[in-house]
Parts: structure tokens; sequence; C-alpha cells
């Protein structure tokens, strides 16, 4: 039979080992997530390429974001902002655990 102490420290074994499986698949989801947001980014500039910047206008740097079909430029910028906070937490909160 097993004492308590060698049951303590199985448990703690088991626990450590479903922390570590459940931080592997958040890792494995936000890679995915990343991977298909990325190719997603790349798509969507490359057919916006030929519309928000006409050859034969003149336009500034910044002034595109006046136009009408900016607003997926706002979207995806929001949407990779909250995705780093949450990705930098939830390092920062997985650093100061071990």
């Amino acid at each position: 039979m097993k004492t308590t102490e060698e049951r303590k420290i199985s448990m703690y074994i088991k626990a450590r080992e479903i922390s570590e499986k459940r931080s592997n698949r958040v890792i494995h989801f936000s890679m995915l997530n990343l991977a298909v947001l990325s190719t997603m980014l790349i798509l969507f500039i490359a057919h916006l390429d030929n519309e928000v910047f006409d050859p034969g206008e003149i336009q500034f740097r910044g002034s595109f974001i006046l136009s009408g079909s900016s607003g997926g430029y706002v979207l995806v910028a929001v949407i990779s902002f909250i995705i780093a906070t949450v990705l930098t937490y939830y390092f920062m909160k997985k650093k100061k655990i071990k």
C-alpha cells in the first residue's frame, strides 16, 4: 500500500501532467488561430491592394483610413491587438506559475 506522502506526490504529478496537457492544447489552438488569421490578413491585403490605392490619385499615407473601404484594416488591427494582449497575459501568467 502507498503511504500518504506517496499519494500526495502522485497526485501532484498527475495534476502537473493535466495542467501541461491543457496548456499545450491552448498553445496549439493559438498557433492554429495565428496561422488562419495571418492567411486571412494576407488575402485581405492582396484583395484591397487594387481598391484602396489608385495609381492616378495622390494619397497621403494616413489619409486612406478616411476612405470607406478601410473598415477591414481597422478590424484586423483590433483583432490583432486583442490576440496579442491575450497571448501576452497567458505567457506572463504561465511564467509566474513556474
